[in-house]
Parts: structure tokens; sequence; C-alpha cells
């Protein structure tokens, strides 16, 4: 049968605490895409790399799912990873705020026209609430958890889910030279997409 896409999944790089300058990988999506069994199939698009058997961690209270992957296929078809470095909880800019714009990618389930089947996508939104506690969303074995988000205004489709979301502001920072204050534009990573907030049954984002 035709294969369709359960949601959207990228893959995040992170200092290895035991190697000074190695890096670990890990792919990373929302938790209620992931199925019970917990091993899945994922492709990675643009780096045409199917991994066939991977085991997900989810995490106990929020709707994250990791899972570690080796480097060298990775590094065989030069996948492209997040440095884990850029959450914006880490990266030492100013916090994010309301009305800051977002970016995040995601698979198009299909393009009926075209006969395309996980399209990826980027949407933009901004920024409505930070830090939301009690977001209800779906979890595995249709239980329904709550945890802390944050609100997007925003426009997203089914197949969305679990794809990062990044929040871009103005900023400066002090020159590399020492000669005075950079302006400019920061990109940090804000997240990773989790549901609809106007649905009850889904949770929100």
């Amino acid at each position: 049968g035709r294969e369709r896409p359960l949601g959207t999944c990228f893959l995040m790089s992170i200092a290895a605490s035991d190697a000074p300058g190695a890096k670990r990988f890990a792919l990373v999506t929302a938790a209620h895409v992931v199925p019970p069994e917990t091993e899945t199939a994922v492709i990675l698009a643009r780096a045409e790399l199917s991994l066939p058997h991977v085991r997900w961690l989810r995490h106990m209270t929020e709707d994250v799912a990791i899972a570690w992957v080796d480097e060298a296929p990775l590094a065989r078809v030069g996948a492209y990873d997040i440095p884990a470095g850029i959450a914006a909880d880490q990266s030492g800019d100013r916090s994010s705020m309301l009305g800051d714009d977002v970016f995040f990618f995601g698979l198009l389930p299909s393009l009926e026209a075209s006969g395309v089947v996980g399209l990826p996508v980027l949407r933009a939104g901004n920024v409505a609430w930070l830090n939301q506690q009690g977001i209800r969303y779906q979890a595995p074995a249709n239980t329904v958890v709550r945890g802390t988000a944050h609100l997007i205004d925003c426009r997203a489709t089914r197949g969305m889910s679990g794809g990062p979301c990044f929040v871009a502001n103005f900023d400066k920072w002090p020159a590399p030279d020492g000669s005075g204050v950079v302006l400019g534009t920061s990109t940090r990573l804000l997240g990773i997409v989790s549901g609809h907030f106007d649905d009850p049954t889904t949770g929100a984002l």
C-alpha cells in the first residue's frame, strides 16, 4: 500500500559528556505520533536515508520522544542536524516575547494534485503565549495527559506534529573582535510542534 507519514521528526546533535568535542545524534519528534510498539521506520527526506528500525524513548510528562541514532549512516549522506545549543533556553539571547516571529517545518500528508506524499513545507506564525500550563494532548494508547506548551498563532495541518519550531527576533550581541555591538536577527529552537489548541482531543502547540 501507499505509505503515509505519521508525523515529522528532525535530527539533533548533542555534545557528548564523556568525550570532549564529540557529538551524539538523536531523532526528535512528538510522542503522540509514535506508535505504541515504539519501533518505527524513519525516512530522512533531504538525505535520502531510510532508518528501518528506530526505537523511541518517550518523555514521561511532555509530548516529546527521541531515538538515538549512529553517526556513520548520517555522515555517509551528509544529513543536516540542529545543534542542541541553539535551544531558546540555552543560547543566552534575550527571552522570547509575545509577538515574536516563529517558523516551523513539517510534512503535508499528501498533495493529491501532484501525487506527492510527505512534502516538507515551511509554515510561519507568531508567539501568542509562553509556558502555558495544563495543555491537554493525546498520548499513545488513547490516554490524555497535560503538559506545558507555548501557544503559536499559525496555520498548520496534520503531519506537522514533531517538526522543529524556531523563533526569530531582533537582537544584539558583542562583536567578536571586541569593537562594539552587532545588531541583527537571532534564530533559536523554541520547541517542537505538538498539535492544535482548538481541538481539545489532540492538544496544543
